[in-house]
């Protein structure tokens, strides 16, 4: 797919969620982030975990930001990185109540 393909896709995917038509556009972007297309691995990421509801949803959106980020990301890593900050002051919020 040439860069203005997956341009004009990722486009559509996204208007897709606009337009509230979430299980299409996550489809497009499913289809998109499988061809390694790094935005769409980053979008996916976001939208899975806007909707994830347990662990296991949160993990596998967390996945395709870690994939987003490996192939050169900076938006991803930056989401990965404000995650890894919440867990972590949510794990000393628990510990003060503990104490």
């Amino acid at each position: 797919m040439s860069a203005n393909d997956s341009a004009t896709a990722l486009h559509a995917a996204h208007a897709l969620l606009r337009d509230n038509r979430i299980a299409d556009g996550l489809q497009a972007l499913t289809v998109l982030a499988n061809q390694n297309i790094v935005e769409a691995m980053h979008d996916l990421g976001l939208v899975l975990l806007m909707q994830a509801t347990d662990a296991p949803d949160a993990a596998h959106a967390v996945q395709w930001l870690r994939r987003a980020e490996q192939a050169g990301s900076v938006d991803a890593g930056y989401r990965l990185a404000v995650l890894s900050l919440a867990d972590a002051a949510e794990a000393l919020d628990w510990q003060r109540l503990a104490e």
